[in-house]
């Protein structure tokens, strides 16, 4: 190869890497009926979608998703790249990974057995008909994860309906068991199960009828 071809050829790596360094891997969602990634394009102002191997995003095929290293295979104009989910790995501290199952009016559920949560950040996931869920980690300073979750649904008109809000405080690796009805639920506040008071306080019963003191009795006059 010449000195000009093999210019040529970096200057196209180059320029292929830089591209491909603006696709984000935020995110990645898997249930028993599908796998999903999150992916965003800051620089490009595109907004973050979810999409699945054989579709696109700005541009870039999804070709494969290698599930031990996190990474994902794109394609665009004839040249393959990848990218890494991120924090995966690299900063567990920053990242959560939870499962659980999420049932709808008693008989519909999306069981996920994997998604990704970036700590101290509003995370959205599709899960069925229509619904997102959007889910705030917390860690607390004793060591257990408070989630904030509201759960959101687009109209035919295109407005968003807000179903439910509501707060869940676990241990961290504990699976979310949630359910939903289709109804609007006002905010409210919950606590997990799966997490054991601290210091529990033993019930307090009503004092016992204080007794009633006797009754003095009047002095008797006694004759001289």
């Amino acid at each position: 190869m010449t000195l000009y071809a093999l210019r040529l050829a970096a200057l196209f790596l180059s320029v292929a890497s830089a591209a491909t360094a603006e696709i984000k891997f935020a995110g990645i969602l898997v249930t028993t009926e599908k796998t999903m990634f999150r992916l965003k394009d800051d620089a490009a102002g595109t907004a973050a979608a979810w999409v699945q191997v054989g579709q696109t995003f700005g541009g870039y095929a999804i070709l494969r998703f290698d599930e031990r290293r996190d990474l994902l295979t794109l394609l665009k104009d004839g040249a393959q790249s990848e990218v890494r989910l991120k924090d995966s790995k690299v900063q567990p501290e920053a990242s959560i990974e939870i499962s659980g199952v999420a049932t709808f009016d008693g008989d519909k559920s999306v069981d996920v057995s994997r998604a990704t949560l970036i700590v101290g950040e509003e995370n959205s996931f599709p899960l069925k008909e229509g619904v997102v869920c959007l889910i705030t980690p917390t860690r607390l300073p004793d060591g257990n994860i408070r989630y904030r979750l509201a759960f959101e649904r687009t109209e035919a008109d295109g407005e968003t309906e807000r179903l439910s809000v509501l707060t869940i405080i676990q241990r961290p690796g504990d699976p979310l068991g949630l359910n939903l009805s289709s109804g609007k639920n006002p905010a409210n506040e919950v606590r997990s199960s799966a997490v054991p008071p601290r210091n529990p306080s033993p019930p307090i019963s009503p004092p016992p009828e204080s007794e009633k003191a006797p009754r003095a009795q009047p002095l008797s006059k006694t004759k001289p």
